[in-house]
C-alpha cells in the first residue's frame, strides 16, 4: 500500500500484479513445512518483502515530478530509514523471536524495532499530507505565474524573475540582451481566420522561441501578441542573430486557414549598455520595436547604444573630443 500510494501520488499507474507479488510469495512460502514452523524464517521473509516495497516507494519519491517540494526530502529519508530497519530485522530474527517463544521479557532490539515501526506509521501520513498541501500551493503559484494559453511565464512572472536576473547580470558585468517581440497585424489574423487560428499562431511562436532558449534565459508573454525574452550573457551581435533567426523561422511557418504567413517584429536592447532596471530596459527595446514597425514590420531593429556609468571627468573629456571632431572640418 505504501508503494501503490506513492505511485498514485505521482500520477503513475499502479500495477496490481506487482502490488500483490509480495503476498503471493508469502503464501507460496507457506507451502513448505520447514518455513511454516520456523518463526525466524517467517520474520526474515516478511522483513525482506516489506523492505523491498519500502525501497520501491523511496524510488517513487526520488523520481517525483515536483522536485521543488521541501517535504519530499524528509519523507524520502523516513522511508529509506524504515527500509533499513526492516532489513535489520533479518540478522536479528532469532533475537526477535526468542523472547516470543520463551515468554521472556523483550530485549532492547525488540523495543527499538517496535518503536521505529510505530514512529514510521504515525509520521509518514503527516508527511504525505504536508506534501499534498505543498503541491497544491505550488500548483497555485505556478498557475498565477504562467500564461494559461501558451504555458510560458506571464507578465507578472517575467517582472518578478527578470528583475533579479537583470540585477545579477549587471552586477556580474555580464552582457544581457532583451528581445521584445510583437506579432505583426495579429488583429487581422483573429478577424479573418478566427481566434482559434490566432491561438495556434501564438502557441507555435512560443514553442519556437522556447525551443531556442538556453538554461538561464527568461521568456514571457507581456500581453496580447507581445512577448519578451531576457537572454543572459549575450552580446548585441549574438542577440541580433538569434532574433533574426527566430524571425525567419516564424515567417516560414504555414498555418491552416491563414492567408499568407504570420510575421513578427523584434526590438533588441542591451542591459550592459542601458545599465538600468527591467522596466527602463523594456522601454528602450520598445522604441527599437516601434522603429521596426515603422520601417515596414517583419524585421529586427537594435536599440541605439547608450553610454552609462561614466564619471563627470570622463564625460567632459568625451564632450571635448566630440567638439574637436566637429570643429576640425570647419578649420580646414
Amino acid at each position: 500500500m505504501m508503494w501503490g500510494g506513492a505511485r498514485s501520488f505521482e500520477g503513475r499507474r499502479v500495477h496490481i500484479a506487482l502490488l500483490t507479488t509480495g503476498a503471493a510469495i508469502w503464501i507460496a512460502a507457506f507451502q513448505f513445512e520447514g518455513f511454516a514452523i520456523s518463526l525466524p524464517a517467517r520474520v526474515s521473509l516478511v522483513s525482506a518483502i516489506s523492505a523491498t516495497y519500502a525501497l520501491l516507494a523511496a524510488c517513487e519519491l526520488w523520481y517525483a515530478r515536483d522536485r521543488e517540494l521541501l517535504s519530499r526530502w524528509p519523507t524520502l529519508a523516513l522511508v529509506v530509514v524504515h527500509a533499513g530497519f526492516l532489513l535489520a530485522r533479518i540478522p536479528f530474527a532469532s533475537a526477535l523471536t526468542l523472547s516470543v517463544a520463551s515468554g521472556q521479557p523483550h530485549g532492547t532490539v525488540v523495543y527499538v524495532m517496535a518503536f521505529e515501526a510505530l514512529f514510521a506509521a504515525f509520521c509518514l501520513p503527516f508527511l504525505r499530507v504536508a506534501m499534498s498541501k505543498e503541491r497544491a500551493e505550488l500548483a497555485q503559484r505556478k498557475a498565477a505565474l504562467t500564461d494559461s494559453l501558451t504555458g510560458i511565464a506571464n507578465r507578472r512572472a517575467f517582472f518578478e524573475l527578470g528583475g533579479p536576473l537583470l540585477e545579477w547580470a549587471i552586477a556580474d558585468r555580464r552582457p544581457t540582451a532583451l528581445l521584445l517581440f510583437d506579432l505583426d497585424r495579429f488583429k487581422e489574423v483573429n478577424d479573418t481566420a478566427g481566434h482559434q487560428a490566432g491561438d495556434r499562431v501564438l502557441k507555435a511562436f512560443c514553442d519556437l522561441v522556447a525551443a531556442s532558449m538556453r538554461p538561464g534565459d527568461l521568456f514571457g508573454r507581456l500581453g496580447g501578441e507581445e512577448f519578451a525574452c531576457l537572454v543572459a550573457n549575450a552580446t548585441m551581435a549574438q542577440a541580433l542573430h538569434t532574433a533574426e533567426q527566430l524571425r525567419r523561422e516564424f515567417e516560414a511557418m504555414h498555418f491552416p486557414g491563414l492567408e499568407g504567413n504570420a510575421t513578427v517584429s523584434v526590438g533588441v536592447a542591451m542591459a550592459s549598455e542601458a545599465g538600468c532596471s527591467l522596466p527602463a530596459l523594456l522601454a528602450i527595446a520598445d522604441r527599437a520595436l516601434y522603429r521596426a514597425k515603422a520601417d515596414g514590420r517583419n524585421r529586427v531593429a537594435p536599440a541605439p547604444l547608450v553610454l552609462v556609468d561614466i564619471s563627470a571627468g570622463e564625460m567632459a573629456h568625451r564632450r571635448l573630443e566630440l567638439a574637436a571632431a566637429i570643429a576640425a572640418p570647419a578649420a580646414r
